[in-house]
């Protein structure tokens, strides 16, 4: 009897050894899970979306659509004060750039607001596919499409015309926001676009329409976005159209927000 306790015993204490070993394995697989890695060792999948600065997030105009409410989110001054600043990094983790969208500051991406300096960027290779200056005291507006992105990061295109990469931290949720093309749109209302390339539809992939065939628009009023196509309100001449262009074509975004700059300022 002695003899069979004792086998007991060491089976109880092989089995408490075994549950130990499993739960301190299933730990560290959890920790090597929640682990960050670098760019370059994460596996990432293509994205369409934008990003842009957390704290120009935007509730300015009402809206019932849930879409949209979500990402609505009232900027408080404290946020301004908090949150300006952004950084971007290089595929083996080292900061390329740490900049602030608040104009009046040094380190700030945008240059000062004088004439032949107005909007342009401070650091070399920096070329955003949107971006607007604004006030001294007002956070400028900045957009990067997002090419890739995996579980802790953004692949985000750092210059337009080169096509140029660098990647933006997804685990600090007060930098960077995530938005659609049709959310972005809906922020801003007035778009503007290349009228004499892109015309005026009846529908999404539809024929054109005749009577706006010669009339080259350069800027619309947002209505609502179909796939690639967006519902524009335009005017030329004292008269209103209504019509669908396309507003992305593959990896290229074709019809932007409107952005103010000093030769616009007589329009």
């Amino acid at each position: 009897m002695k003899y069979r306790n004792s086998i007991l015993d060491y089976s109880r204490l092989i089995a408490v050894i075994l549950i130990l070993l499993s739960v301190g394995s299933a730990s560290s697989q959890g920790d090597d899970e929640n682990k960050i890695l670098i760019p370059r060792e994460e596996s990432f999948t293509s994205s369409s979306d934008l990003l842009q600065p957390y704290i120009n997030r935007v509730c300015e105009i009402s809206t019932s659509d849930p879409r949209y409410i979500e990402l609505c989110d009232h900027v408080t001054p404290n946020d301004a004060k908090q949150y300006h600043r952004l950084e971007l990094y290089n595929e083996d983790g080292s900061l390329w750039y740490r900049f602030s969208i608040i104009p009046k500051y040094p380190d700030s991406f945008i240059g000062e607001r004088t004439q032949g300096d107005y909007g342009k960027m401070r650091k070399e290779g920096f070329s955003p596919f949107f971006s607007e200056r604004g006030s001294d005291e007002a956070k400028a507006l900045l957009v990067l499409p997002i090419r890739k992105e995996s579980k802790h990061w953004y692949e985000v295109e750092v210059n337009e015309k080169t096509k140029e990469t660098k990647y933006a931290p997804k685990f600090i949720p007060t930098m960077w926001q995530r938005i659609t093309l049709s959310h972005w749109y809906w922020s801003c209302r007035r778009l503007e676009f290349d009228g004499a390339v892109l015309k005026l539809h009846d529908k999404p992939n539809g024929t054109r329409i005749l009577a706006t065939e010669f009339i080259d628009f350069t800027f619309g009023h947002y209505q609502r976005t179909e796939s690639d196509w967006v519902f524009v309100l335009t005017e030329s001449l004292g008269m209103r159209y209504f019509g669908w262009i396309r507003a992305r074509q593959d990896d290229q975004i074709l019809v932007k927000c409107y952005r103010f700059t000093p030769e616009k300022q007589d329009r």
